[in-house]
């Protein structure tokens, strides 16, 4: 008989009051038994109205009381998880309906830490879908194929006994803080790369700046795998 673990869902959410609610409806209808997860929303010292918003979910706030970045809201909403696997996606994406079963499903391996999977456009051209359709599940497989086990920050799941032995995230990085966490928590166990779990994210990056986008991403992982630094986002709110 399978094992049905709590599951702490964790979503940084910097002055996101446009996009958290929708977040929010996804996670709040997953077919996983509302009794074994919570929810943890991280402000990051944002002043809109994301922290009443996330609130009417009944969801634990948690803040850095000062916007530190994404990997220091990450991780401070990591360390109130109560769940034996903490899962983390984006204020500006919606998992699907099934996305907590299906990590419940492959923490049934004892082996497993770790869970990723791929990522689509939604509210945007064929184009930019077709591209996110193709960017995503290719640049993961090719990380895993040269052994570089990467988590994908609006899509991934870790057991909170490995993620502490690890250390959490690299909170000293300005981003790839998903990528670093991946990579050091595949050298304590089984990171696992789901081509099923899917979660839909805004294309307000990409459609501001194709090959910004692009580029950065390009750019980071060359920052990060030979460098062990990271470039910032661009502040696009």
């Amino acid at each position: 008989m399978n094992k049905s673990y709590f599951i702490s869902v964790v979503v940084p959410a910097y002055n996101e009051e446009k996009y958290i609610a929708a977040c929010l409806e996804s996670i709040a209808a997953q077919t996983y038994p509302k009794e074994n997860f919570e929810l943890i929303v991280e402000l990051s010292g944002g002043n809109d109205r994301t922290k009443e918003i996330a609130e009417t979910f009944s969801a634990k706030i948690t803040n850095t009381g000062a916007k530190r970045g994404v990997s220091a809201a990450r991780q401070n909403g990591a360390e109130a998880a109560r769940g034996e696997i903490i899962a983390q996606t984006d204020a500006d994406s919606q998992v699907s309906a099934d996305w907590l079963e299906k990590i419940n499903q492959y923490f049934q391996d004892s082996e497993v830490v770790g869970v990723t999977g791929p990522v689509e456009f939604s509210n945007t051209n064929w184009f930019y879908k077709m591209s996110a359709k193709l960017f995503y599940p290719t640049y993961l497989r090719i990380m895993f194929f040269f052994g570089k086990k990467v988590f994908t920050g609006m899509n991934f799941a870790i057991k909170k006994e490995a993620f502490e032995k690890i250390g959490g995230f690299d909170t000293s990085l300005l981003s790839a803080e998903d990528v670093d966490l991946g990579i050091r928590a595949g050298k304590v166990g089984k990171i696992v790369y789901v081509p099923d779990l899917l979660v839909y994210t805004s294309a307000r990056r990409v459609e501001k700046s194709p090959l910004g986008f692009l580029a950065h991403h390009v750019i980071n992982s060359f920052y990060y795998l030979v460098l062990h630094k990271s470039r910032g986002f661009e502040n696009i709110r």
